[in-house]
């Protein structure tokens, strides 16, 4: 190894910092316009030919996004982010034939290879709250040179405005999944209550559900049809105790609500109706 790369196990949380990189769902993806923005920022505002954004893998650096375009991986062990994500703050090697490190790099050893290199560690949250530095973001020259203090100082402040971009790619899908388990689980639930409307017809059943809080009381479809009674009439719990005598007389009971199902709000019941067909309640 050119680079004289540690091993990544020198990472004690290197699993943990494969799976946050992993559930940002951002390797091998699609080129992302606010991506592109900032390394041509990047580029731009530290005068360097090439600025890239790069996701260190188990055995890889994927490049998510560069300023000229370049797209696709190189070997871990050969790239330059591999060491700066072991930093906590900015790289910089103003020429990379001086450095032991990669004096023998494939990618510096060429006359016309690499000689200057920054880069910033990008972080991000797992699931745990715990941060873990995924990527980076680097400026690349083929021509030896240095990076002011306040380059530096740039340098990070991208980083920084990677990693909100990051997190905030991270929570608009999280959000967009979110709402995607919601409309199916509506949808599941629609099915559900077209079923039981059926079976209500089919059996010639209903069913009830009443609200302790305010006496409120539902009737679903079969109830109706059950007493002949129109849709649009909701009725009352007064008017809804007519059709149920031996209810009516328990509800007039002391403690009935206490006895019905303490701490609940709502109760249910199965009732037989005088006519011909029974009416039982749900909860």
């Amino acid at each position: 190894m050119s680079s004289a790369l540690p091993p990544a196990d020198m990472f004690a949380d290197e699993t943990r910092r494969l799976a946050a990189l992993h559930a940002l769902a951002l390797l091998d993806s699609e080129p992302e316009r606010d991506f592109d923005a900032l390394v041509a920022l990047a580029a731009e505002m530290l005068n360097c030919p090439t600025a890239m954004l790069t996701l260190v893998d188990s055995d890889r650096l994927w490049i998510k996004a560069s300023n000229t375009g370049a797209r696709g991986e190189i070997a871990r062990d050969v790239g330059m982010c591999a060491h700066t994500i072991r930093g906590s703050g900015p790289m910089v090697i103003d020429d990379m034939t001086l450095d032991p490190r990669f004096e023998s790099n494939p990618m510096v050893v060429p006359d016309n290879g690499l000689r200057f290199y920054a880069g910033a560690p990008i972080h991000a949250i797992d699931d745990t709250g715990e941060r873990h530095a995924i990527g980076a973001l680097c400026i690349i020259d083929t021509a030896p040179r240095s990076l002011s203090d306040a380059g530096r100082r740039a340098l990070q402040h991208l980083a920084t405005l990677a990693e909100t971009t990051i997190a905030a790619r991270a929570a608009a899908h999280q959000a967009i999944t979110i709402a995607t388990i919601a409309d199916r689980q509506a949808a599941a639930l629609a099915r559900q209550d077209r079923i039981f409307r059926q079976a209500e017809r089919m059996a010639a059943f209903g069913s009830w559900r009443v609200n302790f809080a305010n006496d409120d009381i539902e009737w679903s479809d079969g109830v109706y049809h059950i007493y002949g009674l129109p849709m649009s009439e909701r009725p009352t719990m007064a008017t809804a105790m007519d059709f149920y005598p031996r209810m009516r007389a328990r509800r007039s009971a002391p403690g009935w609500r206490a006895r019905s199902r303490p701490g609940h709000r709502s109760i249910s019941r199965s009732i037989s109706p005088p006519r011909r067909a029974n009416c039982a309640g749900s909860a």
